[in-house]
This record gives C-alpha cells, sequence and structure tokens, in this order.
C-alpha cells in the first residue's frame, strides 16, 4: 500500500524500507496462520437496546475458535481496549456456535481473552463513562491508565503504580510525541497535572476487569 501511495523514500532507502516492511508483514502473516484457520463465521450484526443506550455495529473477524484481533505493530492499549469492547459484546449477544473467547495478536505478543459471565455489567460500566465522556473531558487516558492498572493488577502499592503511570504519560507512546504532549490533553486540561484521584479510579474501572481476564500467551 505504501509503495502504490508513493510514499516510500526514493532509491535504496526505498527498497530497503519495503524489504524491512515485507519481512516483518511475513513473519506476522506466519504467526497468523494457526489463529486464521478455524472456520470463519457470519459476522454478528446488532442492533439492540441496552439499558437507556441504544447499540448498533457488527462484529467481525468471528472464527469458530475465537474472536481475533491483530496488528502488525505493536500493540497499544488502545488495541486492547476496542478489543475488549467486542469481546464484551460477543460474549453478551453470542448466538448458538459463536465462541466466547478472544485473541489479540501483534507485532510484540499474543494475549487471550477468557468468557467474561458479567459480560454485561461491565459493558454498562463502559457506556456510563462514555456518556459522561461526552459532556466533560474524563482524565482518561489509555496509555498510561493501562499502566497504573497493571501495576494494581499484579499487588503493587498504589503510589508505585501511580509514579509507573507517569512515566507512561510522558514516555513516547507513538514514536512521536507522549500522551501529555496530545493537543487535545493539552486543551483539556493544559498544565495541570491530571493523573490524580479520578485518573486512578477511571483508570481501575476500565481497565481492571480486562486484566481479569487477560492472558499472555507464551512464544
Amino acid at each position: 500500500a505504501y509503495r502504490a501511495k508513493g510514499i516510500l523514500p526514493k532509491g535504496k532507502a526505498g527498497r530497503m524500507h519495503f524489504e524491512l516492511a515485507a519481512v516483518e508483514a511475513e513473519r506476522m502473516g506466519r504467526r497468523l496462520d494457526p489463529l486464521t484457520a478455524p472456520e470463519l463465521r457470519p459476522p454478528l450484526d446488532l442492533e439492540e437496546d441496552f439499558e437507556r443506550f441504544h447499540l448498533s455495529g457488527r462484529i467481525d473477524g468471528i472464527r469458530s475458535g475465537h474472536l481475533l484481533r491483530y496488528r502488525c505493530a505493536a500493540v497499544k492499549s488502545k488495541d486492547r481496549l476496542n478489543t475488549w469492547i467486542d469481546h464484551l459484546l460477543l460474549n453478551t449477544y453470542a448466538r448458538e456456535g459463536d465462541p466466547l473467547g478472544s485473541v489479540l495478536a501483534g507485532r510484540d505478543g499474543q494475549w487471550s481473552y477468557t468468557p467474561v459471565p458479567e459480560s454485561r455489567a461491565v459493558l454498562q460500566c463502559l457506556l456510563e463513562l462514555y456518556w459522561r465522556g461526552l459532556t466533560v473531558p474524563l482524565r482518561f487516558f489509555p496509555e498510561a491508565a493501562y499502566v497504573y492498572a497493571a501495576a494494581i493488577h499484579t499487588g503493587k502499592p498504589s503510589e508505585q503504580a501511580l509514579a509507573e503511570a507517569v512515566r507512561g504519560w510522558k514516555r513516547s507512546y507513538n514514536e512521536i510525541r507522549a500522551e501529555e504532549d496530545d493537543p487535545f490533553n493539552q486543551l483539556g486540561f493544559g498544565k495541570i497535572n491530571p493523573l490524580g484521584d479520578e485518573f486512578r479510579k477511571l483508570a481501575l474501572d476500565v481497565f481492571l476487569s480486562l486484566l481479569e481476564h487477560q492472558q499472555e500467551e507464551k512464544s
């Protein structure tokens, strides 16, 4: 796609860039081979009333053994969260024969998500947070929040977990800028430190249940 768009560097540099990308894509393809082997099931179309919300959309990538999500890059917290939301929806609205497990694969690893008996309640919590976020800027920053929740999940005290989250907040997450430098975060919070009590609560509300059902697969 990059070559077709004409955005690769010219000459030898462009050829090297393409060859490195091709090697990476082939490696990722081999990793995905066993995950894509199970039969692909029809997409799950949703048009449902859910409490005071209305859900509308489609979940594809459902195979006979699992819901599959992947990207040929390092997995980010937003990838985990997107997979988790689809996983909750699948667990809530599964048809006969649909799997209740999900898999997320990236260049840096592979994670599975176990069935969630309380999926409806977890989904309700996320919808309420989404609704709040339409009216006020939530102090929720996916990378820093995931670091904090993961540290709490492993038993670290809150202050130590927060210190790790602060480092994540200040560390580049997309090879360009850190979360604290994001222009939307700057607009919403300016120079204040937004990683306070509300941030801690939101991080756990969003990610703790995810972490309880997430298992890293050994390669």
